[in-house]
This record gives structure tokens, sequence and C-alpha cells, in this order.
């Protein structure tokens, strides 16, 4: 019989770790991890996210085990942005020394571009600093000069800088120093015109100043340079993981003013609005709403011209939304189609235990552990999320009842008892030391 029963409380006990965890969570969603792996990667879904408590800001939300135990789950760091090959013609600007021997006025245009005033500059002298302009933030890994564009021997030494703003420099990598050589004719030649960096960092803005020898490089005759090495574009590799989604205006929207009801609270990276047939064009403005207040982000133009006539508006940060709105001046005879880009938050949980696993999510007080940051190694499978069950369903999400709002009008009840036997018990003593005096005295 003991046996027996140890069995039996062996087969429960499973089940009741189960319970446990579950029991603070809403919903459940079984994964699908059939691909053997180590680590798996969860790409959460528009109804994952409408399942969590916004106020958590996804902390209600586990991974567990066959037996319910939670695994270790978080966050999947983003990668390091592509590097993308970079090759550009450039050239050489000199900075012409003033009469008081300082460099010329550098500042920079709207765009970045690099302006040089020659006022005050002596035309007399050579040039002895010059600046090169990436045109963005680059990593080089060579600058050669165009055999070209060098127009007479020479033989000189350099010292390289790095800046983001041509204000504050910095040394290009561990040796800033290069020599350039171009000496002899044709097969005579002796010539050394490329110079190799090397952990220069990335920047836009690259300073040369002779250092040895002479040159003749004043302007209309420096040389023409080909910048080879890599940048980074997090923007585009962004825009590379967007997934769109059409959303519907919501009924009755009109009198100018369109609504369209995200599935869940979303982090959009753009929205495209597509006049519909028969309209021929508008002026609409979009705002969002994370919460109770609209805040507008954008206006678009839209022509409608055959099957044309869509505008994007790609949002310079990532914008929380729940609701959009469209508002225009112009009648429109329907709701323009709208649909909006986002990158779906990706989670990484290690396989502790045995599957089937099972994510956990929506709770009013319940929140995931820390773990380390998961860095995206690309060491995992996918996990894909099934359909939506219940666990504890809604009441998980609900703040738990006071649980001494019972007791309190009992501990009152209690208490106010307690002071009417006192009183009672005290009214009794008086009686009877009452009477006991009256005897007395009658003795």
């Amino acid at each position: 019989m003991r046996k027996s029963f140890l069995m039996l409380l062996a087969l429960l006990l499973p089940l009741t770790a189960r319970a446990d965890t579950a029991a603070n969570y809403a919903w459940a969603f079984p994964l699908d991890t059939s691909k053997p792996a180590e680590n798996y990667r969860v790409t959460l879904t528009t109804e994952i996210l409408a399942s969590l408590n916004p106020a958590a800001q996804q902390a209600d939300m586990v991974v567990v085990n066959t037996l319910g135990r939670p695994v270790p789950f978080g966050l999947l760091q983003a990668r390091e942005p592509q590097l993308r090959d970079y090759t550009q013609k450039a050239r050489l600007l000199p900075v012409p020394p003033a009469a008081d021997g300082q460099d010329g006025d550098i500042k920079r245009n709207a765009d970045g571009s690099i302006v040089i005033s020659p006022a005050g500059s002596d035309k007399t002298a050579h040039s002895k600093q010059w600046l090169l302009d990436a045109g963005r933030a680059v990593s080089l890994h060579s600058i050669a000069l165009d055999p070209d564009s060098v127009q007479k021997d020479f033989q000189a030494t350099f010292s390289i800088e790095v800046s983001d703003d041509l204000q504050q420099w910095r040394e290009a990598g561990y040796s800033n120093y290069a020599t350039l050589t171009r000496m002899g004719e044709a097969d005579d030649r002796i010539e050394q015109l490329t110079i190799n960096l090397s952990n220069a960092g990335f920047a836009r803005y690259y300073r040369f100043t002779l250092e040895d020898g002479a040159v003749e490089w004043n302007a209309g005759q420096a040389p023409s340079v080909t910048l080879v090495g890599g940048y980074k574009d997090e923007a585009a590799d962004r825009a590379a993981q967007w997934q769109w989604l059409e959303v519907q205006a919501k009924p009755g929207s009109a009198n100018g003013d369109y609504d369209y009801e995200l599935p869940a609270g979303l982090s959009l990276d753009a929205i495209k609005a597509q006049l519909p047939p028969g309209n021929g064009a508008a002026r609409v403005h979009v705002l969002v709403s994370g919460g109770t207040q609209l805040n507008q982000i954008a206006t678009l133009d839209l022509v409608r011209s055959e099957n044309q006539g869509e505008a994007t508006s790609i949002f310079t940060s990532r914008v929380a939304a729940k609701m959009v709105r469209l508002h225009t001046d112009t009648p429109l005879t329907q709701a323009p189609v709208v649909r909006v880009a986002w990158v779906p938050p990706q989670y990484i949980f290690m396989a502790d235990g045995n599957a089937p696993y099972r994510l956990l999510v929506g709770s009013h007080a319940a929140r995931r552990g820390d773990y380390p940051p998961f860095f995206d190694t690309g060491d995992y499978a996918d996990a894909v999320p099934g359909a939506r069950v219940a666990a504890a369903g809604e009441t998980a999400l609900q703040a738990p009842r006071d649980p001494n709002s019972w007791t309190r009008p009992v501990l009152w009840a209690v208490l106010a008892g307690g002071a009417l036997l006192v009183i009672g018990m005290a009214w009794s003593l008086l009686r009877q030391s009452r009477r006991e005096d009256e005897k007395e005295r009658i003795e």
C-alpha cells in the first residue's frame, strides 16, 4: 500500500509543478521544437504581444519544459550591423596656410561636406595639411593616390588623423605615419602610393599633415585618391527585417478621421498609405497613440494614378503605437489602405529539461527572472509558437483581491464583542460589589 502511494505521489508531482507555474499566467503557447538544438529562438507574434500585460513590459513571459519548470529565457540581442563593402573616389582638399601661420577656417555644410575658407590665406605658401571627406562613417583599409593625378615626383611622410566632426581628432590606428613616394621614370620608377590603415575605427573625416619632405599640392594640384574599406548601415539592416502588416479602418471612421486599430501594441518603423479608387489626391496627417494621447508623426501627400498613389513615411526612431489615425481635410469615398512596418521581438531559451516546451504569457504579478544577455550568434533553431490556449485565464491578469477584505469586518465585530463582554463583566462585578457593601452595612 505504501509503495503504491509513493508511486502515485511521484506521478502527481510534475502535474503539481506545472500547475504552480501555469497558475500565474493567463495563456500558454505550445512551442514546436522538432529540430534538435541546445538553444531555440522564439519570434513573438501579434497574438503573443496582445496576450501580455502592457504594464509588465514583456517581463510577464516564461518558457517552461514538460515538468512545468521555467528554463533560461531572455531577449535575443541584435547582431552587429553587417559590414558592407565601401569603395569611393575622392580628392585631397588642401588647407591653405593663413598669413599669420594658422590654418584656414574649416566648417561643415548641412550635409556634412567640408567647406574651407581661403580668406586671409597666404597664397604664396604651400599647403602642409589636407582633408578628406569619406561621405559617411567608414572603416578604411587603404587610401591609394591615383597615379595619373600625381603631377610631380615626391617623397614625403605624413601623419594621419581621423575625426567625426572636424573638431576632435585622433590618431588613425597603431601607426599613424605613412611615407609615400614617387620617383623616377617609366621602368625605372620607384612608387609607393598606398596607405594601409589598421584599427583606425569608423570615421568620416581624415586629415593628412606633412611631417617630412615637400609636396606641391595646393588647390588644383592635390591628387585624387581611392578609398577602400567598409561601412555599417543600421537603418538598412533593420529595414531588411521589416514585416509589413495591413490594418483595417474601424467602422464609422469618417469626417476626415480614419482610425486603424493595431492587433497589439507595436513598435513601428514606417507606414504606407494608399488612396482608395476614385480619389485623385489628398494630404493626410498620420497620428499614433500608444495609450490615450494622439501625436502627429508624419504627413503624406497621396496622388492616385491608376494603381499608384502609395506614399511611405519612414520614422527616424521607432514609434510605440496601439492605434493609427489618418486625418485629411479632403473628402474621401472610403478609408485609405494602410500598412505598417515593424520588427517582431525575438527571444531565446535554453533547452533545459525535456520537451514539449510552452510559452506562458500574461500575468498581473509574475515576472521572469534575469538572465545574462543572449547575443545573436546564430547558434539556435526556431521554436514556432502554436495556437493560444488558456492557462489560468484572464484571472491571472487581474489584481488579486485583498485577502484581508473579509476579515476586517469580522475583526471589528470580534473587537466590539470583546469590548461589550468586558463592559458586561465590569458591570457585573460592580453590581456584585454593591450587593456585598449593602450586606455588610445591614450586618
